[in-house]
């Protein structure tokens, strides 16, 4: 059968098979465009500030507490968890107040609380920390940025020479076409540093626990004053995020001692027996999570080498084997950073580091975004 259209509308209304095609065609038009209209001002509705206004001030029910844990990606006792803070304190609505980082942070704050008076199992307080470490990802993934436009005077870039050696560099000043970068006079000086007009990578380490890498271009050197070096590169709105830490970080100085181990045998338990070294070094933490710390000291440690470290948080010492993963050296060229990631800490030591940086003991100064 044919249904090619040819003739007048009246010839088309003498073949019925035609007409009832065109006229079923036009209706299921119709109805898309409708639903399309109906579906573009609820979307609108949805978004604008009176329907926000008007559900943000609701209480959490469990279809919030969903739609929360499903952006999350929480796990199952994750999400009991979180059901179980929003029927205890009965908050307005979940998925709003997670913006509202102050309200946020509070009501963990009064669940953790009351857990360690209830002394509550500490694998159940790791499971309070991992969903709201969970949730912040939400928040942050909303700041993703793709340009050095956006970065702040103080931000550290990480720039790896031929050698293998790792150079931390500080964004000075930022403008649309370039940015000023203070270095250390040892890269200054070293036939490392990358050369004029090639393009080089750098990564740098955002909120979030987010890593982006880039390329630019170096464009000069200068030495505006004595003692301070900087390199001239270009501007980038190709950043790429690389990875996530698994866990908040937060910057520090406390003193610590470490000294190297060596992995021997297990024990009954499968717990990793060590030999120690006999030095025992002295340090500063620079930064810390419960996977690991960044370490000032005045030496060196090859990489590959573990290490058992010390330090106190509000009273509490914590204990934890790592790996050194990296190691770079300050502006000053005074000092080493060890990068150590923890191969072989305890639950308790990661819930006092986690409780720490949250400022959930409420002992120490610490805005909400910390240092990620």
């Amino acid at each position: 059968m044919s249904f090619e259209v040819t003739g007048s509308p009246l010839q088309a209304r003498q073949n019925p098979a035609l007409y009832r095609f065109i006229m079923i065609s036009l209706g299921v038009l119709f109805v898309i465009f409708i639903i399309s209209l109906i579906a573009k001002k609820i979307y609108d509705w949805h978004k604008s500030e009176k329907y926000i206004e008007e559900h943000k001030k609701l209480p959490t029910t469990k279809k919030n507490v969903k739609v929360v844990a499903h952006k999350a990606g929480l796990s199952g006792e994750e999400r009991k968890l979180l059901l179980d803070i929003c029927r205890k304190y009965r908050p307005a609505n979940i998925e709003y107040l997670i913006k509202d980082r102050n309200e946020f942070y509070g009501l963990f704050k009064m669940y953790y609380s009351g857990l360690k008076e209830d002394e509550a199992p500490e694998e159940y307080i790791s499971t309070l920390f991992s969903t709201l470490f969970k949730i912040e990802k939400i928040y942050y993934d909303a700041q993703f940025i793709s340009t050095t436009n956006s970065l702040k005077q103080g931000q550290e870039f990480i720039y790896k020479s031929i050698d293998g050696r790792e150079w931390i560099l500080t964004l000075d000043q930022n403008t649309p076409q370039s940015m000023s970068l203070s270095i250390p006079k040892a890269l200054f000086t070293s036939e490392q540093k990358p050369e004029l007009l090639t393009k080089f990578m750098m990564t740098l380490n955002a909120k979030g626990g987010i890593s982006y890498t880039f390329l630019t271009r170096a464009i000069r050197y200068g030495e505006p004053k004595e003692g301070t070096y900087l390199l001239y590169v270009t501007s980038s709105n190709a950043l790429k995020p690389v990875k996530r830490r698994r866990s908040k970080r937060l910057g520090i100085s406390t003193p610590c001692t470490f000294q190297t181990v060596k992995p021997v045998a297990k024990n009954r338990e499968e717990h990793t027996m060590y030999e120690k070294g006999e030095s025992i070094y002295a340090g500063f933490i620079q930064d810390v999570s419960a996977e690991g710390c960044s370490i000032s000291f005045g030496s060196s440690i090859k990489n590959g080498q573990y290490i058992q470290v010390k330090f106190e948080i509000e009273g509490k010492e914590v204990v934890a084997t790592g790996l050194t993963i990296s190691s770079s050296k300050t502006s000053s060229e005074t000092h080493s950073i060890l990068h150590i990631k923890f191969t072989d800490i305890s639950i308790e030591a990661k819930n006092t580091i986690h409780a720490f940086i949250y400022n959930f003991s409420g002992e120490h100064a610490q805005d909400f975004d910390g240092k990620d």
